[in-house]
């Protein structure tokens, strides 16, 4: 049995992921978002990162390098083809290595097969970050270092200029997201408050609570 981590913030994707792994005697958890996942897997613990790639605070491809650093193999949840990404994400994702990719939504023949997948890429994707130090590499990249260093600069620069446009306030997109999953959770349990407050694991003041801050009562 592996513990894996589920990243997805449609809930009704996530959750029926998180039942097919829980059908196959895996213990799993449901984040939805790109901050929880790093939170989650902050101290280690996680096996496999189902790791969806339209999240609110990111395109997740970011969050990879610091999800595989806590020992767990990822797993990338496509919601089409992997040719129609846009070829800048598409880019980033190449860069990382071999990865496994699987289209929502999965059975559970697509789950065992992306588990041995990722398995399989966890040798192939972590020496990629040592090519650069070998001996040879370092001479015939010696004389034109300045460049390189000019070129690494201008795309941090680039980057900390998306940022900003990227990530909303914290707390406006904690706001944001909690409605978002409070509106589903309503559709979901069709009303029904004892449903809900088990659905989320939270209690009923609670519940009302939430719904009264968001103006969903």
């Amino acid at each position: 049995m592996a513990n894996i981590l589920v990243v997805d913030d449609k809930f009704m994707d996530g959750r029926a992921l998180v039942r097919q792994l829980d059908e196959l005697g895996h213990g799993t958890n449901h984040v939805v978002s790109q901050g929880q996942a790093l939170d989650a897997v902050a101290d280690g613990g996680f096996d496999y990162v189902f790791l969806d790639l339209t999240l609110p605070d990111g395109d997740g491809v970011e969050a990879v390098p610091e999800i595989r650093g806590s020992g767990a193999a990822v797993i990338i949840l496509l919601e089409g083809p992997l040719e129609e990404l846009d070829a800048e994400a598409a880019g980033r994702l190449e860069s990382l290595g071999e990865m496994a990719y699987v289209l929502k939504p999965l059975d559970q023949d697509e789950i065992a097969a992306a588990l041995e997948k990722a398995d399989a890429c966890r040798g192939n994707s972590t020496p990629q970050p040592e090519v650069a130090p070998a001996p040879a590499a370092e001479e015939k990249t010696a004389a034109p270092r300045p460049q390189a260093e000019g070129t690494e600069a201008a795309e941090s620069a680039i980057g900390e200029r998306k940022l900003p446009k990227r990530l909303p306030k914290l707390k406006s997109y904690r706001d944001q997201t909690e409605k978002r999953y409070l509106k589903r959770l309503l559709k979901d349990s069709k009303g029904n408050v004892k449903k809900a407050v088990a659905i989320a694991g939270i209690s009923r003041a609670s519940y009302y609570n939430l719904l009264k801050k968001h103006g969903l009562n």
